[in-house]
């Protein structure tokens, strides 16, 4: 796969900017999940997974 990439330049910028999203979206997320609230997190969760929330039973 890396010499193929090599020896193609668009394929090469293609995969570096595919590599480049996924960590940003990675570090935006750690960052989401080290500084915000409790509630703030739950709605960011109930944003990207609005099904799943059925699915865990909550205990206060």
């Amino acid at each position: 796969m890396e010499a193929t990439m090599q020896s193609n330049k668009d394929l090469e910028a293609f995969g570096f900017k595919v590599m480049m999203q996924e960590a940003f979206k990675r570090a935006e997320r750690d960052k989401i999940l080290l500084t915000a609230l409790g509630m703030e997190k739950l709605v960011r969760f109930r944003k990207y997974f609005p099904n799943f929330n059925n699915e865990i039973p909550h205990f206060l």
